[in-house]
């Protein structure tokens, strides 16, 4: 009934669109670019249908040398991974991402190559209609940053930022046709949080301190 607890309870939550096809068309790829290491495939009406394959791209971007590798197992597994490269060896760098069959982004971590501290993480789930539902920031499995959440229509409805799996502050909140709507008070985790229909009514007003919700 109450919004914001339905944003918490999404937080740790994916949803996805269901598998429609057990099968990837090529045009489906991340790497438009690169080489096919492995792969296993059908034809369907002269059309190359993959169920399996590992792909690699490679780049200089400033003074790194860069490697993408995109793997795909039809019901298991589809990822995107970079990697700086220095001389045999490679550590995960920047964006590693995970996707659902249909291509839509689930889970993407930021890895800093010099420490192998993957544990910026961000998580996605989606409306049936294939419009973003939510997209929502984590740190060491904590929410932490700002996270966003999407009306069906994929218009933005709010954005909230946490602080070490505390809220924080409300950033911004919308209406499903477009109007901002009045935020609170809420201040550095202080003060009181407004929650509204999709309408735009208001339904309820929480009392927050240090982050946490007052009974």
């Amino acid at each position: 009934m109450h919004k914001i607890v339905l944003f918490i309870l999404l937080f740790g939550f994916i949803s996805a669109l269901p598998a429609q096809s057990p099968l990837l068309d090529l045009h489906l790829c991340k790497l438009q670019t690169g080489v096919f290491t492995k792969k296993e495939f059908n034809l369907i009406n002269g059309d190359t249908i993959y169920k399996k394959f590992e792909k690699y791209l490679t780049a200089v971007e400033g003074v790194d040398s860069v490697l993408y590798v995109e793997s795909f197992n039809v019901n298991r597994s589809w990822t995107l991974a970079r990697y700086i490269v220095r001389g045999k060896e490679r550590a995960p760098a920047g964006w590693q991402s995970e996707y659902d069959i249909n291509g839509y982004k689930l889970i993407a971590r930021y890895c800093e190559v010099e420490t192998g501290d993957c544990n910026l993480i961000e998580k996605f789930s989606y409306y049936p209609n294939g419009n973003r539902m939510a997209a929502v920031s984590y740190y060491k499995h904590k929410l932490n940053g700002n996270s966003y959440f999407y009306h069906n229509d994929g218009s933005l409805k709010n954005s909230i930022e946490y602080n070490n799996g505390k809220l924080w502050n409300i950033n911004a909140y919308y209406d499903q046709n477009g109007n901002s709507l009045d935020q609170g008070t809420i201040c550095d985790g202080t003060g009181m949080v407004y929650v509204y229909a999709s309408t735009g009514k208001l339904i309820n007003m929480r009392w927050y301190k240090a982050g946490k919700k007052l009974k």
